[in-house]
């Protein structure tokens, strides 16, 4: 089964409102993300997506489940 990751799930904040707040901030690191949203500061499964959306520009992320490996 595919999945798709497009939000930091803890804090209920999609990847798409991260990157416009991003791009309108000039922000460029998760660093500086953690610093002003409420992102990756609990479970922190976000944080390789949210990494790969600042390096991409993409907010929509697929997973595969283990038995489709």
């Amino acid at each position: 089964m595919k999945y798709e990751v497009t939000k930091c799930v803890c804090n209920n904040i999609s990847f798409e409102e991260m990157k416009t707040f991003a791009v309108r901030n000039e922000i460029q690191s998760i660093e500086g993300l953690v610093n002003v949203l409420q992102v990756a500061n609990n479970c922190r499964l976000c944080v390789p997506f949210i990494k790969k959306m600042l390096a991409t520009g993409k907010t929509k992320f697929e997973i595969v489940s283990d038995d489709e490996r």
